[in-house]
């Protein structure tokens, strides 16, 4: 009995490294399982790692990148609904200037804080592609311990220890050490020990061979991610110009809402003035109109109130801020837009267009999107092909005490064989193969379209532009003219030399060439944002981005700046004319 303890003790010491490395084994799963922040913040490397190497191909350069909020690294059991109810139900006050707003968008903006999780789920899925051809470890091990009718207890392990990679030819090679150990607890000399090491290696070399063919998955994932990085910096540059708008857009309704109440008061005054009148004169309807005339500019004012209030709101649902917190917009960014003035654009649409197709970003991949149809059509026309692969496998199997380590050469068992698989059913894949050709025609057209509305977007962006600035310079005029008109009628009317509905349409004039003029400077500025947006030249991490007008580079020839100045007498184009 002692003896066959010893002899079992003895094999299981020289055999131990089985026991070992599967308790090891499963330390470390069971550790690493637990520590699920070191999944979490090792995935984030490799991810923050890919998104910087891939920024610095595509732009020369990387930008600090995460998608960390302050809820991150919180435990999500610890995050309430209540604690996000208390949040959007928070009072306090905020001053903010147009950098402010852009600061705090890029921090608390939901639909920021997307496209970025957009950009880290895209490098993910490349790196679980990249993952295929890596060499893949595995462990696994099952013991299990038995107590048989008799009484006797049997103990049995099985453990394999795996490695394998597909490669980018296309073969898969594998290695593994297998080890199954069963054993008496009892003492039983009865035992078995058998220890096998395999190595394959299947290589194809007809259909699913060559490395174009089989890391088409993996290119097309570094493109996606490519693609991905276009799109976020894009979307940066998109919602940079949307902050900037829709800022100017408020302070601009600012500017209405004020130009209403003065409005309003000069109709109080104007009531005022002819009620007391119609006390000495026989003219009820003067009082009648004034009356009328107060009551509308002050039901323009409170309309005013209401669209900037609600569109306040909807400024701060963007910005990610509480609709309980009252927030003050900072007005001098429109004063700065109004002493820049009228800057033009000096482009021509073709140059534009020209740019664009060498800078644009979604056209930058609407063209690389056309060239990956291409690729797949090469792929599909590979299954076509007959199946011929290469099968190779060498095993040995020991079932003696030496130590694992110490193989015999003569007892390795080798194979290798062919598997042909000719191309008398391809119903699948010639269906695929058309589907290609299909799509690459679509792919030709959706390119097109691309450059067409691209085309039109640059047309109808300079277009605008140009209207809007004359229209501008016009308002300008309009305003002078209808201060002038407005203190005349004043004038005449406390002569008493004027009709009542003289001065009040004098006054509504005035009102709404005001208002138009900040309406339009407003329009002129997300014109000319837009343009650049759409040529793909707005750098909007520059500061003051707003405030700029240059597109072609400093050295490039632009073509002289067109006179603009206000000029009532200016010809216009005859209808007949312009529709020649």
């Amino acid at each position: 009995m002692s003896r066959t303890k010893g002899t079992s003790a003895t094999r299981m010491k020289k055999h131990g490294f089985v026991s070992r490395t599967l308790i090891a084994g499963l330390c470390v799963a069971f550790s690493a399982g637990c520590s699920t922040t070191y999944h979490k913040n090792k995935v984030d490397k490799e991810m923050y790692a890919s998104i910087t190497e891939m920024q610095e191909q595509v732009f020369g350069e990387a930008d600090d990148f995460s998608i960390n909020t302050r809820y991150s690294n919180r435990d999500p059991k610890e995050i309430l609904a209540s604690e996000l109810i208390q949040e959007r139900m928070e009072e306090g006050k905020l001053n903010l200037t147009l950098e402010d707003a852009l600061k705090i968008a890029v921090e608390f903006s939901r639909e920021y804080q997307t496209e970025k999780e957009n950009l880290y789920f895209a490098a993910l899925r490349l790196s679980d592609t990249e993952y295929s051809f890596s060499n893949i470890f595995g462990l696994t091990g099952s013991p299990n311990i038995e107590r048989e009718s008799g009484g006797s207890i049997r103990g049995e392990a099985a453990t394999q220890a795996r490695v394998g990679r597909f490669m980018k030819s296309g073969g898969r090679v594998s290695a593994t050490l297998a080890n199954d150990l069963v054993r008496y607890l009892t003492g039983d000399p009865r035992r078995a020990l058998a220890n096998t090491l395999t190595v394959s290696l299947s290589q194809p070399l007809l259909r699913g061979a060559g490395r174009d063919i089989v890391s088409e998955n993996l290119t097309q994932g570094e493109r996606s991610l490519v693609y991905a990085i276009r799109d976020y910096t894009f979307f940066q540059n998109e919602f940079a110009v949307g902050i900037v708008n829709d800022y100017f857009r408020l302070i601009g309704q600012k500017d209405t809402i004020r130009n209403n109440y003065k409005n309003y008061e000069s109709n109080v005054v104007s009531r005022k003035r002819a009620s007391e009148r119609s006390l000495f004169m026989d003219a009820p309807i003067a009082k009648q109109l004034a009356i009328q005339s107060e009551l509308q500019a002050k039901n323009r004012y409170i309309s005013s109130v209401i669209q900037y209030l609600n569109s306040l709101d909807s400024f701060k649902v963007t910005l990610g801020i509480p609709l309980t917190v009252e927030v003050f917009l900072d007005d001098s960014a429109l004063r700065e837009l109004e002493a820049a003035g009228m800057q033009e654009i000096r482009l021509e649409a073709g140059d534009a267009f020209k740019i664009a197709v060498e800078s644009h970003l979604n056209v930058l991949n609407e063209i690389d999107r056309f060239e990956d149809s291409k690729r797949k059509i090469n792929v599909a026309a590979n299954d076509l092909l007959p199946g011929l692969d290469i099968d190779s496998s060498a095993s040995l199997d020991w079932d003696k005490e030496e130590n694992y380590r110490e193989f015999n050469v003569d007892e390795v068992r080798a194979n290798m064989g062919l598997t042909l698989d000719l191309p008398f059913d391809r119903w699948r894949e010639r269906n695929d193969y058309r589907e290609t050709l299909i799509r690459f025609e679509s792919e030709i057209r959706s390119l097109a379209r691309t450059l067409d509305l691209k085309r039109n977007q640059i047309e109808v962006g300079l277009r605008n532009l140009e209207g809007n600035r004359n229209i501008y310079q016009n308002n300008l005029l309009e305003v002078e003219n209808a201060k002038e008109r407005e203190a005349e009628q004043k004038l005449r009317a406390d002569a008493g030399q004027v009709n009542p509905q003289t001065l009040i349409d004098a006054q509504n004039d005035l009102i709404r060439a005001e208002n138009a003029l900040v309406t339009t400077l407003v329009n002129v500025l997300r014109d000319r944002l837009q343009l650049r947006l759409d040529v793909g030249v707005i750098e909007t991490s520059s500061e003051n981005f707003w405030l700029q007008a240059q597109i072609l580079a400093e050295n490039a020839t632009e073509p002289a700046a067109k006179e603009l100045q206000p000029d009532v007498s200016g010809e216009l184009i005859p209808p007949e004319e312009l529709f020649k």
